[in-house]
């Protein structure tokens, strides 16, 4: 069983590779990639409490959530 704190170091690694092939906003989902996570994705992330998500990786989800 993971514990919260790798479950984040998780989620950050995840978030991570997403900005670094710019795949944030056209993440899919799905047997054929038929569903967009993307839109819900950005949103639950920039809900997130203040701190959880570093400084660089918060200003490039809320560039490509607001562009």
């Amino acid at each position: 069983m993971t514990t919260p704190d790798q479950q984040l170091r998780a989620a950050l690694d995840a978030l991570d590779a997403w900005l670094a092939v710019r795949g944030l906003a056209d993440l899919r989902l799905g047997l054929y990639h038929e569903l967009s996570a993307g839109p819900e994705l950005l949103a639950w992330l920039l809900a997130q409490e203040e701190g959880r998500i570093g400084a660089a990786q918060l200003f490039e989800v809320e560039r490509i959530a607001y562009s």
